[in-house]
């Protein structure tokens, strides 16, 4: 008997994995095995991409009904052993991919992004359906969207996001897809900005539990300023140890160090209590000016809620004008204003102590440590550098600054390195050389999660273009007087 069709494409798919397992890999030079981890990579892809194209038949045709389960998802849990709880989301993805997320799975097919990454344009092309199809608080002079337009928008949306997966991960594309729905959806306002913000209030909550060998588990989900605020204080708390007598370094790994930062925080509450009160720890809310000026003007670009060093370095939680106006008017939170590129607006004064306002504005620029080493230290175990020494004129201003680690710091001013700013990036020279360092990436290439601003942000503008360009606009209601 012959082989079915299914038979011999897999006989041909483990063929092929058995010649890669059988491979000596500890024989191979450098670039065999670094082509193939990046080689089987894409094949990953590719290979997810037939998995959900047949999956997507198997719902269509009803295999998992049909076979005795309620849902396909229950059936591929069955067969495959895949989370329930992820089982309903990837069956939701194949389905889309056969439809209106062509493009996607077109991506996908060639290995030009991952399942992850399709996941994540799945999640926000949802969101933003329905959000562009749901009716608007009515106000005079609203705008409108037909259903042609709102075709237009979500072929441009889903444009950009693809475009984007290729070179971002999937955290860093969500981050873009959460700020392309803030700017979509902000101007609607209304219940549905008390609404969202009321949601994750709820689904808000904190699991404490004791093991059996008395250590605690905690889990914990929060909403989006109090997580920020959480992230701030325990950054803040967090920094590796001072080297000792000996000159031994910190040896405890970052989940060690916020685990001791927590219950720093929680002893210094007790130790505060009872009577008075502790002033919260600040985030960083930035804002453009013109979006300040008007919050709820369609397709502003929304302040983003930041804690430097706190995995924001690809842009903050973006803030609905609701909320926005009242984070901004928090004293215990510092605002930075700037342009529309996303430069921090000067904020300068005339002595040599950086104070909080300029350095504030030189962490929304830098994110981090900028000298050319690639240490990632975040803004927070940065000291602020002079481009221009203070003793030689140099302003204590934002444009004179640059956000070094300790150490840095010290080799800078041990060995003469120099430093200027290129519109937002630092450009670091070396002593007695000629070729610039720009930023703190290897070779002299800034790592992409310190570009500034996060280069899926004027991308964004094509797809408010787009929606600006389809937009109806009712007549404002006429007041009668008579």
């Amino acid at each position: 008997m012959g082989q079915t069709t299914a038979e011999a494409v897999l006989a041909q798919v483990r063929a092929a994995v058995d010649a890669a397992l059988g491979l000596p890999g500890w024989q191979l030079p450098d670039g065999d095995v670094a082509a193939l981890v990046e080689g089987l990579a894409v094949e990953a892809s590719r290979l997810a991409a037939v998995q959900l194209r047949l999956l997507a038949e198997a719902e269509e045709r009803r295999v998992g009904t049909g076979s005795g389960f309620i849902t396909t998802g229950a059936w591929l849990t069955a067969r495959t052993r895949c989370r329930l709880r992820e089982a309903g989301s990837t069956v939701a993805l194949a389905t889309a991919l056969t439809g209106a997320l062509a493009p996607t799975a077109e991506a996908l097919s060639v290995g030009a992004i991952t399942e992850a990454h399709a996941a994540v344009v799945h999640r926000v092309m949802t969101k933003l359906d329905v959000a562009l199809a749901a009716p608007v608080v009515q106000r005079p002079g609203e705008p409108e969207l037909d259903a042609a337009g709102r075709e237009a928008v979500l072929a441009e949306a889903q444009e950009v996001l693809v475009e984007h997966a290729t070179r971002l991960d999937p955290d860093q594309l969500a981050v873009a897809g959460r700020h392309l729905l803030a700017r979509l959806t902000a101007h609607r306002g209304g219940p549905g900005d008390d609404a969202a913000h009321q949601r994750a209030l709820e689904q808000a909550g904190l699991t404490l539990v004791q093991t059996d060998d008395g250590s605690w588990f905690l889990r914990a989900t929060l909403d989006p300023v109090g997580g920020a605020t959480l992230a701030a204080a325990l950054d803040a708390g967090s920094a590796p140890a001072a080297a000792g007598p000996d000159g031994s370094r910190d040896r405890r790994t970052a989940a060690q160090r916020r685990a001791a930062a927590l219950v720093q925080l929680a002893d210094e509450r007790l130790a505060a209590l009872p009577g008075t009160t502790r002033t919260r720890p600040r985030v960083t809310v930035t804002v453009e000016a013109t979006t300040l000026a008007d919050p709820w003007a369609h397709g502003a670009a929304p302040g983003e809620l930041t804690v430097p060093g706190c995995g924001d370095a690809h842009g903050g939680h973006p803030l609905p004008p609701g909320t926005l106006a009242a984070v901004v008017c928090d004293a215990d939170v510092v605002p930075v204003l700037v342009g529309p590129g996303g430069a921090p607006l000067d904020v300068g004064r005339t002595v040599y102590a950086f104070p909080e306002r300029v350095r504030s504005a030189i962490v929304a620029r830098d994110r981090g440590c900028t000298f050319p080493h690639a240490c990632g230290r975040p803004a927070s175990w940065c000291q602020v550098h002079h481009l221009l020494p203070f003793s030689a004129g140099g302003a204590t201003s934002e444009r004179n600054g640059a956000l070094v680690c300790t150490p840095a710091h010290q080799l800078v001013h041990r060995t003469g390195w120099a430093a200027r700013l290129e519109g937002d990036t630092v450009v670091w020279t070396p002593p007695a050389r000629a070729t610039a360092h720009r930023g703190v990436g290897g070779r002299g290439q800034p790592p992409p999660e310190l570009a500034r601003p996060p280069s899926w942000k004027p991308d964004l503008d094509r797809v408010i273009a787009t929606w600006r360009q389809h937009l109806t606009w009712a007549p404002a209601a006429v007041t009668d007087t008579g």
